[in-house]
């Protein structure tokens, strides 16, 4: 993760199902870090047009990135303007799925090292577990001592 593993999570799950899914279809969850950063993550299944954005605030700047058409942006407080920096952007959803199984191919060949370890799955996996938890609980869960 970027900033870590997360040390609390505080998380809704919606399931008033208008897409008739028998899982939540969507979440909003506040994770909060070591050294008192803290992210707000909203994902859904319902949202059109398909987004994926990123923005990281802090006090002297910003980052935007939108995967979707490659835009990523950087504002610099000392500058006081946005920079926009070239990245790859995605021509359709099906280009995410081909990238992963070609790479998924090169690692079994062994002609590339997985950009994904078994300890960031299980990491993965761990914090999916505790923004459930604390959907179910509806308070904050604790990764300490996990």
């Amino acid at each position: 993760m970027l900033f870590g593993d997360p040390t609390g999570v505080l998380a809704s799950l919606s399931n008033n199902r208008p897409l008739g899914l028998d899982v939540p279809e969507a979440a909003d969850v506040l994770l909060r870090f070591n050294g008192g950063v803290s992210a707000q993550v909203h994902l859904d299944y319902w949202s059109r047009p398909t987004e994926h954005r990123v923005e990281v605030v802090c006090s002297s700047g910003m980052i935007r990135w939108d995967y979707i058409t490659g835009s990523f942006e950087i504002w610099d407080e000392a500058t006081e303007i946005w920079r926009n920096e070239d990245f790859p952007s995605v021509e359709s959803r099906n280009d995410l799925f081909v990238a992963e199984a070609r790479h998924f191919l090169e690692v079994i060949a062994r002609r590339a090292e997985p950009v994904c370890t078994l300890q960031d799955g299980i990491s993965a996996v761990r914090l999916c577990a505790m923004i459930e938890e604390s959907a179910i609980r509806n308070e904050f869960a604790m990764t300490k001592g996990r």
